[in-house]
């Protein structure tokens, strides 16, 4: 079990991991390595606490480095090396699994080339960062497949144009989420033509309603072992049981129904619990 980017404890003494600045201070000279170096230290100390709770799972936040890629303001990792490599023998020796689920805003589908450049480099920031730590293939990017003009099966094969250009370190870091606007039934057969691991999310899943039937774990589990990497699904629940849409695509604070939920959940996954009360609902 594992949790996203905030520690709701460690928050109330100051410590997290996504300090940024506005445009206008950075142009007046706000100094971005100093907020990513604090960024850095209190993930060191996440991390920390994390181990003496036996969390071995979790999601790092994608501003560790804010405006990193921006065409004006973005700036190198490499002063960051020596911090990004303690970071990962950290995780490494404490059997610490560090994953990065980058923004909405990365879409590699998208009928815009502007975006499609933009998702590009943000995802190849992402590899970098999980390479400069040393970390294996477990340590996974995970993305929804995006927006749907022209059409799913359209926007499924931009897609995979994109996806067949990366560099091959930076694809090999991607998986694929269902959402609320892709089911199982939409990706699955795509990961496993592209060899790309699918991560199953219950929440997404159950407002989706689309698919037809129950799912195919064996299949989904297929797309992990072709690539020799474990399974990761995620798991939360609304926060309403009723309501419109909108409502019930918020996610709760805990995780009330858990054995409902995970009824015929596999066995040997990791399981990223998204909940608004991240390690408290752990």
């Amino acid at each position: 079990l594992g949790y996203a980017c905030l520690n709701m404890t460690l928050r109330k003494d100051g410590i997290f991991t996504s300090r940024t600045a506005r445009l206008a201070s950075i142009v007046k000279g706000a100094d971005l390595h100093a907020l990513a170096d604090q960024n850095l230290k209190d993930l060191m100390t996440i991390l920390a606490w994390n181990a003496e709770h036996d969390i071995r799972l979790f999601r790092m936040s994608s501003g560790l480095f804010p405006f990193a890629t921006h065409p004006v303001h973005g700036y190198s990792l490499e002063p960051f090396a020596k911090q990004l490599e303690a970071i990962g023998d950290f995780a490494k020796s404490h059997d610490m699994r560090l994953t990065f689920h980058p923004s909405q805003f990365v879409q590699l589908s998208s009928i815009n080339p502007k975006v499609t450049a933009n998702s590009v480099i943000e995802i190849t920031h992402h590899a970098d960062t999980l390479d400069m730590m040393g970390l294996g293939k477990d340590s996974i990017c995970v993305l929804h497949l995006g927006g749907t003009a022209g059409g799913k099966p359209a926007a499924i094969q931009r897609f995979g144009e994109v996806y067949d250009a990366l560099p091959k370190r930076v694809a090999d870091r991607i998986v694929l989420e269902n959402c609320e606007t892709y089911a199982v039934h939409d990706i699955l057969p795509f990961c496993l033509d592209k060899q790309i691991p699918m991560v199953f999310d219950y929440h997404h899943h159950a407002i989706n309603g689309s698919d037809l039937g129950p799912i195919d774990f064996k299949l989904i589990l297929k797309t992990w072992a072709d690539r020799g990497i474990k399974p990761k699904f995620h798991i939360s629940e609304s926060r309403v049981k009723n309501g419109s849409y909108n409502d019930r695509r918020a996610h709760s604070d805990y995780i009330l129904n858990s054995e409902a939920i995970l009824e015929n959940h596999p066995p040997g996954v990791d399981l990223m619990v998204e909940a608004k009360c991240k390690e408290l609902a752990v």
